[in-house]
């Protein structure tokens, strides 16, 4: 849907990722509304918490992937965004009334973080810049899997996507 194109980045991986981030900010939003006990609504915060963190690894050894020139920049959002989180998490611990904070919170940075900064990765792989990423068919998978072993060349996540070129 529309709704959801604009949380896109063109990336099958990273924008499922993005979409299972919608959908546990959703349950968090439905929790809330539907008052749930404290201790449920926190669990779910934690799931959030969680879950941002496998992202941003993802998300951070794509950017290397694609030699994305703003990494450092982006990482340090990333660093920044989880210490927020942590810091609206411990506070809607202590003062239950603090919760909507967390969803604000996580609404803006869906809104904007998403929308804005990562697209900005995907420009940059439109643009022709450099970068190299195992991806596509399960051959080049595995081809990239056993280079991996053989210590040629860096631990990466493999996306499977045809956006930019190869490696073999």
């Amino acid at each position: 849907t529309e709704r959801h194109s604009r949380l896109e980045i063109g990336d099958e991986f990273i924008d499922l990722q993005h979409r299972t981030f919608v959908i546990l900010v959703a349950r968090s939003a439905r929790a809330l509304e539907k008052r749930v006990t404290h201790d449920v609504l926190m669990k779910i915060f934690y799931e959030i918490k969680k879950y941002a963190e496998f992202h941003f690894v993802s998300e951070e050894n794509f950017m290397l992937s694609v030699a994305y020139p703003d990494y450092i920049e982006h990482e340090q959002m990333h660093s920044h965004l989880l210490s927020e989180l942590s810091m609206k998490i411990s506070e809607a611990n202590r003062n239950e009334k603090c919760a909507p904070d967390v969803l604000d919170f996580l609404y803006h940075w869906l809104l904007v973080h998403i929308a804005r900064e990562d697209k900005k990765i995907m420009s940059h792989i439109a643009r022709g810049s450099g970068g190299w990423r195992c991806g596509g068919s399960i051959g080049d998978v595995a081809l990239c899997v056993q280079h991996l072993f053989l210590g040629q060349i860096k631990p990466v996540i493999f996306h499977n996507s045809n956006t930019v070129s190869r490696l073999f």
